[in-house]
């Protein structure tokens, strides 16, 4: 059974709809999968909810590292599913083919897609400044060298941003090296004496908690 697997039960779909999104991006992803199905079913609308700003998610920055090592652990025995079924897998390659090629052509979501861009960026940094890693537009090319570390490309760098074409030999060779990041995340997530609160500043007080190592 997936390790992250819990006793949840969906509630009515118009609680979803009225809880912020802050919170939303706190329910496990076991359940936010959930709830994305039954929305389909219904034939509801998917929430949408991006990066948002950093500030203020600041105050959950602590639940979303703690929520991060199930949420990964359910994400991974997805792909192990999917990778062990090529059926599965087949189908996976096509939902995203065909999701990629149905928001090419809807202007809504090339502005969105675009805004996300600017959101993220704005968010990573306002991150690096409140971390301590102030010196991110002194030595660009360090923490350059320190992302890609983090995420190493599963796909050829060439500007084509197209995971899910080639065979599907290949889409699957990529599946197993993100799952290899995720694997390399979650062990840092799974190490012990608090590795989970390292970094992270309490919002009581603006207390910052000692590294874990």
């Amino acid at each position: 059974p997936p390790p992250a697997t819990k006793n949840l039960t969906l509630q009515s779909q118009a609680v979803y709809e009225a809880m912020p999104s802050s919170e939303f991006t706190m329910l496990p992803l076991e359940l936010r999968d959930l709830i994305s199905a039954e929305r389909r079913k219904q034939g509801l609308k998917q929430f949408q909810y991006g990066w948002g700003d950093y500030e203020s998610q600041r105050p959950n920055l602590k639940r979303l590292i703690q929520n991060s090592a199930d949420d990964l652990a359910y994400l991974r025995h997805r792909l192990v599913d999917h990778l062990t079924d090529r059926s599965k897998l087949n189908e996976f390659q096509q939902i995203i083919v065909s999701t990629k090629a149905k928001n090419k052509n809807d202007p809504k979501m090339r502005k969105w897609k675009e805004d996300q861009v600017q959101l993220m960026g704005q968010w990573i940094a306002d991150y690096f400044n409140d971390a301590g890693y102030e010196q991110w537009a002194a030595y660009p090319e360090l923490f350059k060298a320190m992302l890609i570390n983090a995420f190493p490309p599963i796909d050829a760098l060439d500007a084509k941003h197209a995971i899910e074409e080639g065979t599907l030999k290949e889409f699957e060779n990529k599946q197993i090296h993100f799952m290899g990041v995720m694997d390399s995340h979650l062990a840092l997530l799974n190490r012990p004496a608090q590795i989970r609160e390292a970094y992270l500043q309490l919002s009581s007080g603006g207390k910052a908690l000692q590294p874990a190592y």
